[in-house]
């Protein structure tokens, strides 16, 4: 016992662990002296309370309520939007996909449209090369026939 209140006495000398010792003192006793003090009211001033604190409840339960819906209406808003954003990605995947495979088929026909002209011009070319071949033996043919 004596060493109990050897360590009360010195933290009653330091003032931070004389003001925790306090607030915990408050805390533990805060109970009875509420309980004390409510016996010595006058019943109407206890009544008006109750009804006050009745009042608060009932606002705090509509307060309470209407933020209850609220949540419920934005977490419906948050489950749209995000239904909706994955909707439009894969929207704008298809979309890429369209894109690259249209671009693919222009490139395919740009390629074939060369290739074809490619091909007509080698064409043309063997019939230039055909007709300067046969331009030159009839020539020769001429000048055969002139030295006869």
């Amino acid at each position: 016992i004596f060493k109990h209140w050897l360590i009360f006495s010195n933290n009653r000398i330091q003032y931070v662990k004389a003001d925790m010792q306090e607030v915990f003192s408050r805390w533990r006793m805060g109970d009875l002296k509420m309980a004390c003090e409510l016996d010595r009211q006058p019943l109407k001033y206890l009544l008006d309370k109750n009804q006050l604190q009745s009042k608060t409840l009932m606002i705090i339960a509509d307060k309470e309520a209407e933020s209850e819906a609220q949540l419920k209406h934005l977490s419906l808003q948050r489950d749209e939007l995000l239904e909706h954003y994955i909707r439009s990605q894969r929207l704008a995947l298809a979309l890429w996909r369209d894109n690259y495979t249209k671009g693919k088929g222009k490139i395919f026909k740009l390629w074939q449209e060369l290739k074809k002209g490619a091909a007509q011009e080698e064409a043309q070319m063997q019939v230039m090369d055909a007709v300067e071949a046969m331009t030159q033996i009839k020539e020769k043919v001429r000048d055969m026939e002139k030295e006869n």
